[in-house]
């Protein structure tokens, strides 16, 4: 479940900070979302009364994958999550250590950070050439569908056009039937 949620909850904060419109409400947002999701993994998202309890929460929050923006250049926001009373204490107990350690571990978050921005910028890329291979399977699909459509009205026309003359009795009341919800079908005049 936890799995399934984090990545709901980030495709959530991507398409509230790319699709960012006046006139669409929350309500949008999660629809658009549960698109992506069921788009990105194949099954639609059936935990959205679990989203809806823990997208406010700060520890919820963190572990949420990065949100960026479609500016020039991605930007990530962090969401820290709240220290917890054990960690707190350990880092009471601790000796506050020197400026070098404080300096590497700097270091370390900063690399982190580019790292984490260079994968979300990849990672987005590659889900903006999937959304568009999707979304030409999909037109593909439906001009399929349309002329399947044309077809079969084409071949109902022309059942409706021939002469059924030579059938008696039974036949020929099946077949007007059929001829009438041919006509009705497809509003024909004559």
């Amino acid at each position: 479940m936890r799995p399934s949620v984090i990545r709901f909850s980030g495709i959530y904060s991507n398409v509230m900070h790319m699709a960012h419109e006046s006139r669409a409400g929350e309500e949008d947002y999660v629809q658009r979302a549960m698109i992506h999701y069921e788009v990105e993994t194949g099954i639609p998202f059936k935990l959205q009364h679990c989203w809806e309890v823990l997208k406010d929460r700060p520890k919820w929050q963190e572990i949420s994958l990065p949100k960026f923006s479609t500016g020039s250049g991605d930007e990530v926001q962090e969401i820290r999550r709240p220290e917890g009373r054990d960690k707190a204490r350990a880092a009471g107990r601790k000796n506050k250590g020197s400026k070098a350690l404080r300096s590497s571990t700097m270091n370390d978050d900063a690399l982190a950070r580019l790292m984490v921005t260079e994968m979300t910028t990849h990672e987005t890329e590659q889900r903006e050439i999937f959304l568009e291979i999707k979304r030409r399977e999909v037109e593909c699909r439906e001009r399929e569908i349309a002329t399947q459509e044309y077809r079969q009205e084409q071949e109902d026309v022309r059942f409706y056009l021939q002469s059924y003359d030579h059938l008696t009795g039974d036949q020929r009341k099946a077949v007007n039937e059929i001829r009438a919800k041919i006509k009705t079908k497809y509003n024909l005049l004559y």
